[in-house]
């Protein structure tokens, strides 16, 4: 197991899984901020379009790649025309960029769909008073939003990078990058090195168990709200915990819907500010 082959199998497998679930749970938040911010029209389809590829097997996913960006691909013959190029030149479903896009479609949904469980119990009280005050949109979000949907950004990271680790029918298929997965597969394939296979699975089993213990560390929001009242009662600053999640129903992935909030002071209190 110290062969540099697996460690480079090692390092290829965390940089990568790394890279593509933060990609995953940005634009999952951007998605579930979308769908919960914004009467968009037909949005049960739109959801029912954004979860559907959790239901897709990876390997269908791999062939769905080869499909649009392979050498007879759909995207790849429409540049290779629009560029009067070589579409064998221009096809990248099988590289690193090819695999990164298949990773991307089946991470996505899954951090989108956690995220939206995490909005639906945002305070909207307090991201009214910051607006009214002059807080821009995204000043908004980076001190009134972002640190209550905070369990959710973890939930969803923890549960994209569990299943970046675990996905073995897309790497099969397009095998662009050797990751662990695809490596246990060649121990068994190629001289039925069981007890190499078992070894790497146990490691993998036991990273995951302590990445997952770590990240619940990270999964309790704190928003301040700083008020006053002119009858007599003095400015104070009071902390609320809020959107604190239940470790145990993350570790067991990720109950949708299931953050507690904490009631802020009402936006229609004549003396309400909010502390930067």
């Amino acid at each position: 197991m110290t062969d540099p082959v697996y460690l480079e199998i090692a390092w290829n497998t965390l940089w990568f899984a790394t890279l593509t679930t933060v990609v995953a749970v940005v634009i999952g938040i951007s998605v579930a901020h979308c769908l919960e911010k914004y009467n968009l029209p037909f949005e049960r389809i739109l959801v029912a379009l954004i979860s559907f590829p959790i239901a897709v097997p990876g390997i269908i996913v791999a062939f769905l790649i080869i499909v649009i960006l392979g050498r007879t691909g759909l995207i790849t013959n429409a540049l290779a025309a629009l560029l009067n190029g070589d579409p064998i030149g221009l096809a990248t479903a099988t590289t690193v960029f090819g695999l990164f896009l298949a990773y991307l479609y089946s991470l996505i949904p899954r951090a989108a769909m956690v995220m939206r469980g995490t909005y639906a119990e945002v305070n909207e009280d307090a991201e009214e008073a910051a607006r009214s005050l002059g807080a821009s949109p995204l000043k908004t979000f980076y001190a009134v939003t972002l640190p209550q949907i905070r369990p959710g950004v973890v939930a969803a990271f923890i549960l994209t990078f569990r299943t970046a680790l675990t996905i073995f029918g897309t790497v099969l298929v397009l095998q662009s990058l050797g990751v662990a997965t695809l490596r246990i597969q060649h121990e068994i394939a190629n001289g039925f090195e069981v007890q190499t296979a078992a070894s790497i699975g146990f490691l993998y089993f036991v990273f995951m168990i302590a990445f997952t213990y770590v990240g619940l560390q990270f999964t309790s929001a704190e928003v301040t709200t700083v008020w006053a009242v002119r009858h007599n009662v003095p400015m104070r600053t009071r902390k609320q915990k809020t959107a604190r999640c239940s470790r145990m129903e993350i570790l067991l992935s990720i109950g949708l819907g299931s953050l507690d909030s904490t009631q802020a002071v009402p936006s229609e209190h004549p003396y309400y500010w909010w502390a930067w």
